[in-house]
């Protein structure tokens, strides 16, 4: 029997969005119950890992699963991160119930969920990575100016899964 994450189940729609969320909120959740909350505040290698984890999404769908190899190779080192990729492939990466195809976020706006509620603040941060995402897609879409590596590593300056 296929046994599917309860939050895939209490999903009203199945919007890239929603998908993209869920793998955050997921992320953030399996971080916290494999211990590496600890590991990703105070080391800076584990950090980077997590956080181009969690810049998967920004890549286009046929660049996600070569990538996400490469990064599980860095991840070795250390049993809770060898777990959660074990667990990002499984579910994510290598799923044919959610292929990349529906989660990835690339050349894709940022929702911006009840903007009129959001503080000045926390609008102008979501426009800034916004135009940012958009000028590095605008790079690695023209493979000689970035690679694969530097594009991952520049969307995981962007991502933080303990900022609210």
């Amino acid at each position: 029997m296929k046994q599917d994450p309860l939050l895939f189940v209490i999903m009203s729609r199945r919007k890239t969005t929603d998908y993209v969320a869920v793998f955050k909120e997921m992320l953030r959740i399996l971080v916290k119950e494999l211990g590496l909350r600890t590991a990703y505040t105070r080391q800076i290698v584990i950090r980077g890992q997590i956080r181009q984890l969690m810049a998967l999404p920004n890549l286009p769908a046929a660049h996600i699963p070569p990538a996400f190899e490469k990064l599980k190779a860095t991840c070795g080192h250390c049993p809770q991160l060898t777990a959660l990729t074990k667990y990002l492939s499984k579910t994510w990466v290598f799923s044919t119930s959610r292929p990349p195809a529906s989660w990835t976020t690339f050349k894709r706006s940022i929702r911006l969920v009840a903007h009129r509620r959001l503080y000045r603040h926390q609008t102008k941060v979501f426009k800034s990575r916004q135009e940012a995402l958009q000028e590095m897609w605008c790079q690695y879409e023209q493979t000689e100016r970035m690679s694969t590596s530097e594009y991952l590593r520049r969307c995981s300056d962007l991502v933080d899964i303990f900022e609210d």
